[in-house]
């Protein structure tokens, strides 16, 4: 499955609420989610996008914990991805850990979702970083995905978002910079 988001910082979040309101989108009560982002142990920094590298994600989330296999595309918000329940978290980092994948970082959010005709929408309070707003759109097959990130940013514009908002990189390497972690 191709993954493909635009996301934004949102500098006035009253706003932004108000124009999804004025477009009928509902926003979901917000859900606490813990990520765990684990990376190859040769990759030497996070901060740095590397087509074609496989990131390992546990997301814990409402007492239920899901795996996910990233893979790096033509940017770091176009992956490939797969996803897949987990019964035992920590056995499962102790599993990673043993296959040579390191803990990376980890992002701790609250989010509140809607879907607005098969786009996905994120409002993100990100522990550290502050309000992010994320359109997602996932498809089988995705020849140009800059193409629909660029399709995704124009509705973010139709909501106040402005170029200088936006944000390439996503949370966990946008927290890695911010505290300087290095594998």
């Amino acid at each position: 499955m191709n993954e493909i988001e635009v996301k934004a910082r949102v500098t006035n979040p009253g706003l932004l609420f108000a124009r999804l309101g004025s477009l009928g989108i509902k926003l979901s009560e917000p859900t606490y989610q813990h990520d765990l982002i684990f990376s190859p142990k040769d990759l030497e920094e996070i901060t740095i996008f590397k087509p074609d590298t496989n990131f390992l994600r546990i997301r814990k989330e409402n007492n239920q914990a899901v795996l996910a296999l990233k893979r790096s595309g033509v940017n770091e918000l176009a992956v490939q991805t797969e996803e897949t329940a987990v019964v035992d978290p920590d056995a499962l980092t102790r599993i990673l850990e043993a296959l040579e994948y390191k803990l990376s970082v980890e992002v701790k959010k609250q989010r509140q979702k809607a879907d607005y005709h098969g786009i996905e929408i994120c409002v993100d309070e990100v522990e550290d970083l502050g309000t992010f707003i994320e359109l997602e759109e996932l498809s089988v097959t995705d020849n140009n995905p800059e193409e629909t990130q660029n399709k995704l940013f124009k509705f973010l514009q139709r909501l106040g978002v402005t170029e200088a908002d936006r944000v390439t990189q996503g949370y966990d390497t946008l927290v890695a910079l911010k505290f300087g972690v290095r594998r």
